[in-house]
């Protein structure tokens, strides 16, 4: 039988952390040297108390650039030390952090040096390997391999050139740097990928790579470039693709000549909303992932939280957060035979078949996105049938409208 590989990634985007309890507006719930009693108004110390109640563990924790607020040194200090606290309690082999637009000093407010915060961090940021943070500063992206888990990242720095705050904002990867990144990927497969399994191959960036629009906010600033860099990553076997920026959480299939890649756009930690507030919260992410030695099929499952102020983490839900606290997909997409399916609730007493009967039966509705649930959820209206899910994404129930 082939080998099945896993691996389960935390995600903890846009953190926007800062000094100033006195800004106005406050930007973040994530204030460095802020007190952590009482603990739901503390968004890390609540997580903390979530992933020791839940005993929840990850072999790396990912975050996709904004630790800080507006290039706060000090507020991006001490987000770097709370990703690594979160790391320690997941158990995280591995912490993979990239920039955003808030981690650069584009203004140069306090250096000529746009990235002399970043770049005197810590001597382990974003990564510890010299070979690769060079890489990382002069190139534009770095490499990190997980043999124990066949997964290799490749965290891609999309405000490697950036020269004023519109450039920030959007993201720069210019085409030497996509020629640089081919020619790395390239020989990667080489050295790696030709010799041994590594079927998880995971990219991290900042900025979202195709147009991720909703209301009031349009799509000007989605990553110039960005189809051609997702293309450059499929033809390397690059199917999942996790980027932070928008502060909106999505889950979408993008297909790349061909080849089809999952896009994760993963919520904000802990910046205020704003406007946003309307339509989803903060949130923090666990992903799990399963495949093959050949890399396909890929299966996996997104759990998600969102932190209310206060009260700390809860499971996510769809009305709250625009995204439930369960949520699957598979690559390539599964489709489901909806006659079977209205069969077999025909068959069943009551004309009903229970959460249980329905995922023994058809265990793809697990592995379907919330938008691909709820198109079935239409298509089986019209046929007469209905099928519940909570909204907190799991499956409850599926029957004949007449006997519900």
């Amino acid at each position: 039988m082939p080998k099945e590989f896993t691996i389960t990634l935390a995600v903890a985007s846009d953190l926007h952390c800062h000094d100033d309890a006195k800004a106005t507006p406050v930007e973040s719930y994530l204030l460095a040297g802020a007190l952590r009693n009482p603990v739901g108004q503390h968004p890390v110390q609540s997580l903390i108390e979530l992933l020791k109640g839940k005993a929840l563990k990850a072999n790396a924790l990912i975050c996709p650039g904004d630790l800080s607020n507006r290039i706060c040194s000090k507020g991006m200090m001490q987000a770097w030390d709370h990703l690594r606290e979160i790391g320690r309690e997941l158990k995280c082999q591995q912490l993979l952090t990239t920039l955003g637009n808030h981690d650069v000093d584009c203004l140069k407010k306090h250096d000529a040096d746009s990235f002399k915060i970043p770049q005197s961090l810590h001597p382990d940021f974003p990564i510890l390997i010299d070979s690769e943070k060079d890489c990382f500063w002069s190139r534009g992206f770095y490499f990190s391999l997980d043999s124990s888990c066949g997964a290799d990242f490749v965290v891609l720095n999309t405000v490697v050139t950036h020269n004023n705050e519109p450039s920030a904002k959007r993201g720069t990867f210019e085409h030497h740097h996509i020629e640089g990144l081919r020619a790395a990927l390239a020989q990667r497969k080489m050295d790696i990928y030709d010799k041994m399994d590594v079927p998880h191959r995971i990219a991290v960036m900042h900025h979202h790579p195709i147009i991720h629009s909703f209301v009031d906010h349009g799509s000007g600033d989605v990553l110039q470039f960005g189809d051609q860099i997702l293309s450059v990553l499929a033809e390397y076997g690059f199917h999942l693709v996790i980027h932070g920026h928008r502060h909106f959480p999505r889950i979408t299939r993008h297909n790349s000549g061909g080849v089809e890649q999952m896009i994760f756009a993963a919520g904000s930690f802990s910046a205020y909303l704003q406007k946003l507030s309307s339509v989803t919260r903060n949130l923090f992410h666990i992903i799990s992932l399963t495949t093959q030695s050949s890399g396909l099929p890929l299966t996996g499952q997104i759990r998600s939280w969102e932190y209310n102020y206060g009260l700390g983490w809860r499971p996510s839900t769809a009305q709250s957060a625009s995204l439930p606290h369960l949520a699957g997909f598979k690559v390539p997409v599964q489709n489901i035979d909806l006659n079977r399916l209205c069969h077999q609730c025909d068959i069943a007493p009551g004309a009903q078949l229970r959460a249980e009967e329905i995922l023994a039966a058809f265990p793809e509705l697990q592995m379907m996105l919330p938008a691909e649930l709820t198109l079935v959820q239409s298509e089986l209206l019209k046929l007469g049938y209905k099928l519940i899910i909570s909204p907190t994404g799991s499956i409850e129930v599926c029957g004949r409208i007449s006997s519900m």
